[in-house]
């Protein structure tokens, strides 16, 4: 019988596990603004910037960000054009391998 490790995966943004503590949240605002650019606006308006910006994200930016952050997956919009290896999508998302 084999053996297996699970390992969980690093996210490099998440919004349903806000931060609480001080140092925290600047690491979380600066994964956001690696992520997305900058934010402009605030509430809906930056949210509608957000979705902009990660519709258009660049296959250089997300190798970058695989550099900076050691990635090796991408979740895309399935909008997002990409010549990354794209293992998985539906109606809404795609799952790229970033090589």
């Amino acid at each position: 019988m084999a053996a297996f490790a699970w390992l969980p995966r690093a996210l490099l943004v998440d919004f349903k596990m806000f931060p609480f503590s001080e140092r925290d949240i600047h690491e979380w605002r600066a994964r956001m603004n690696a992520a997305y650019g900058p934010i402009t606006g605030a509430g809906w308006t930056a949210l509608e910037s957000m979705q902009q910006n990660y519709k258009q994200i660049s296959d250089s930016k997300i190798r970058e960000l695989s550099g900076s952050y050691n990635l090796s997956y991408a979740v895309l919009s399935v909008e997002t054009p990409t010549n990354l290896l794209t293992l998985f999508s539906n109606e809404t998302y795609k799952l790229a391998k970033i090589e």
